[in-house]
């Protein structure tokens, strides 16, 4: 459901809006983070300290630590396109081969 203006996003209540500013705060916090102390030892806790909103913003936003992390490193890591050799099984071989060597040099 809409809210007032149209917006979808912010169709539900107020509890469930996300404030942009703080949006980021967490994805930058997340991605610091993850720089700091790795992905084992990143916690909610520990990203709502950093960004400074409650834990409770961060779970009800995301339904755990890796779907906080999909986002946060969304756009951070540079893909380039692979290309579409028409061989399928080839081309989800280079896409794995791509996907483990980036996140391989990963902090």
């Amino acid at each position: 459901m809409p809210d007032r203006n149209g917006d979808p996003d912010l169709a539900s209540a107020p509890s469930r809006r996300r404030s942009q500013q703080s949006h980021q705060a967490v994805l930058q916090a997340t991605v610091a983070l993850l720089n700091e102390v790795g992905y084992r030892r990143l916690s909610f806790e520990g990203v709502a300290r950093r960004a400074g909103v409650g834990k409770a913003t961060i779970y009800r936003w995301w339904p755990n630590k890796a779907a906080l992390v999909i986002e946060a490193l969304n756009g951070e890591v540079p893909l380039r396109p692979l290309p579409d050799t028409g061989d399928l099984e080839a081309d989800l071989r280079t896409a794995i081969r791509l996907t483990v060597e980036i996140t391989s040099a990963m902090p």
